[in-house]
C-alpha cells in the first residue's frame, strides 16, 4: 500500500468496531468507536472539536503526515501503532528511530510491536541518532526485541 494512502487509515478519526452491549447477546450488529487523534479519547462520529482536548479535528489534519505518524505511535490501539510503525518505515527518515524505540521500551509484553520496530529501523536510513536509538532498544525486556536490535548493529 502506498504511504501517500496511509493518512486516511492512520490519521482520520480512528475507529474500533466492538460488539455494543445489547447486540452481543445476538450477536448481530457491532457499534463504530471514533477517537480524537490527538488525546485518542473516544469521541462521537460527528465531532469536529475534541470536547476532551479542545483540538480543531479538522485542523490537525493539516499537521505534517510524519508528524501525525509519530503521534501515532501513542495510540491505544495496536493495529493503528503498527500501520504507523510501517509507514515511518517507508519513509526512510532517521528521526524517527528515536520515537519508534520509546513505544517498543513504552510497550515492553508487545513483542510484536517490538519486532515490528526492530523491521522499520532497518530500513531507515543511518546516522548517529539512529545508532543511540537502536543502543536503546538492545535493552528490551523481551529477548526476541533485544537480539534483533543487537544485529542491526554493526559489531563494535
Amino acid at each position: 500500500m502506498p504511504h501517500r494512502l496511509l493518512p486516511r487509515l492512520v490519521l482520520r478519526r480512528h475507529r474500533r468496531s466492538v460488539l455494543s452491549p445489547r447486540s452481543a447477546a445476538c450477536g448481530c450488529a457491532f457499534v463504530t468507536t471514533f477517537f480524537c487523534p490527538h488525546c485518542f479519547a473516544e469521541i462521537e462520529p460527528t465531532s469536529l472539536v475534541c470536547p476532551l482536548c479542545g483540538i480543531d479535528i479538522v485542523q490537525w489534519r493539516a499537521h505534517p503526515y510524519k508528524k501525525r505518524l509519530v503521534h501515532a505511535l501513542g495510540h491505544p490501539l495496536a493495529d493503528v501503532r503498527m500501520i504507523s510503525i510501517e509507514a515511518l518505515g517507508r519513509l526512510g527518515d532517521p528521526d524517527a528511530a528515536m520515537p519508534l524505540v520509546q513505544c517498543a521500551l513504552a510497550r515492553p509484553v508487545d513483542v510484536t510491536q517490538g519486532l515490528a520496530i526492530v523491521s522499520a529501523l532497518a530500513t531507515l536510513r543511518r546516522d548517529e541518532s539512529w545508532a543511540d536509538a537502536v543502543r536503546l532498544l538492545r535493552d528490551h525486556p523481551a529477548r526476541a526485541v533485544a537480539r534483533a536490535a543487537t544485529e542491526l548493529l554493526p559489531c563494535s
